[in-house]
């Protein structure tokens, strides 16, 4: 393994004393200064899944960062050896039943000093922030800061801007790239794989600026949840096996095919890393999920007309309310023997010969009343990926996930 990367930091917990994660050992595990730790002791180190774990505890009643204890981990470790392109490779599991009504943050890299929450616009000379969040639905997307911002608070970028559905009960293996972009340049590239799948690409960030920091050089674990509103339930998740690597550059010279510098890896491209994920997998069932589900309802029928970004599937399944799972050959659906009036729901997910991805989440339309008047003009309503698009003028309520 030693031939293909150079590891910057790497650690997974199988030394580690079961307990409090105390700041001393996460400052040594991690190989740099610690900068700040919002959750102090936390998370737990435990025995999960026969090997130790890093566990992420969100109690019920607890709030992210709240005076009652908090819940998962925020912690920042200084590292100036990172680079200006870099992987981070690591391993997280949620339980069957992890319920994320509110939102969560992941791993990710920072330049020292960054530019703070709330500072968008006012970005200074101050560095970027690039990590990536876990919506209420449990879809992940970017979230970044840097020299071209809009809005003062991180930027949900690239699209599909919800380019993945977090799996409970299972171990997800995630790697994502960050190469710097020239200076005063937006020609930054950020790309992420999970579970061996390209998921993501954003480019054109414009990372550093003139007297701003050069080099990524912070590690951030950021995984509470927001403190706005109170977990609902006992639950955790657990993290293992974090690297910070880049291919070693005798491997890149002997192996041109590799993607480097502002080059960008494509779905097809081989990537591996030294958690063991492998892109693309082989013998694998589609890893995406169906998006950007469009809908127009009529009296008794309804069209639908969805997007999969992935080159992993040969048809697409269905079911209406949970029920009967139907199978469909392209990225559209006609519905037929609906009742006018009637609210239903569809799930839709991709599928090839070795099996069935995750469903999507259930969308819900409601069948108009009577016939639609004054043509086919749509009116749409978005939510995330989410567009309902109604015929005519009949009233519709509609509850779009």
């Amino acid at each position: 393994m030693s031939s293909i990367f150079t590891i910057k930091n790497s650690h997974n917990y199988a030394n580690n004393p079961l307990g409090n994660y105390t700041s001393a050992r996460k400052e040594a595990d991690l190989g740099g200064t610690l900068l700040y730790d919002n959750v102090p002791n936390q998370p737990q180190i435990v025995e999960f899944d026969g090997a130790r774990r890093a566990m992420h505890r969100y109690p019920e009643g607890s709030f992210g960062l709240g005076s009652n204890g908090g819940n998962g981990a925020d912690y920042a470790i200084i590292n100036n050896t990172i680079g200006e392109e870099i992987y981070l490779s690591y391993d997280v599991y949620y339980e069957p039943e992890f319920d994320f009504f509110v939102s969560k943050k992941m791993i990710g890299f920072r330049q020292t000093p960054s530019i703070p929450a709330g500072q968008g616009t006012n970005p200074q000379n101050r560095g970027a922030v690039i990590y990536t969040q876990i919506d209420q639905q449990g879809r992940v997307s970017w979230n970044i800061y840097d020299h071209q911002m809009t809005t003062n608070f991180g930027e949900r970028r690239g699209l599909p801007t919800y380019f993945y559905n977090i799996e409970r009960g299972k171990w997800i293996k995630i790697t994502f790239r960050v190469v710097m972009n020239t200076v005063n340049v937006s020609n930054g590239i950020i790309q992420i794989w999970i579970d061996g799948i390209l998921r993501s690409t954003v480019t054109n960030i414009r990372m550093r600026v003139t007297g701003s920091p050069v080099f990524l050089n912070q590690i951030a674990i950021i995984t509470f949840m927001d403190t706005g509103t109170a977990v609902r339930r006992n639950q955790n998740m657990y993290m293992d096996n974090i690297y910070v690597w880049h291919y070693d550059p005798t491997y890149l010279t002997n192996n041109p095919s590799v993607k480097r510098g502002q080059q960008t890896f494509i779905l097809s491209d081989t990537l591996l890393t030294p958690n063991g994920e492998v892109a693309p997998p082989s013998n694998a069932p589609p890893a995406g999920t169906p998006n950007t589900i469009n809908i127009i309802p009529q009296v008794t029928t309804a069209t639908v007309n969805f997007a999969y970004g992935l080159g992993d599937s040969t048809g697409f399944q269905y079911r209406i309310n949970g029920g009967t799972i139907i199978s469909n050959a392209s990225t559209s659906i006609s519905l037929s023997g609906l009742i006018a009036s009637t609210t239903y729901s569809i799930e839709i997910r991709a599928t090839n010969s070795f099996g069935s991805g995750s469903f999507s989440p259930a969308i819900n339309f409601t069948t108009l009343a009577t016939p639609p008047v004054g043509g086919n003009t749509p009116i749409v309503v978005t939510q995330g990926l989410v567009s309902l698009a109604i015929s005519g003028i009949a009233p519709l309520n509609s509850n779009p996930v």
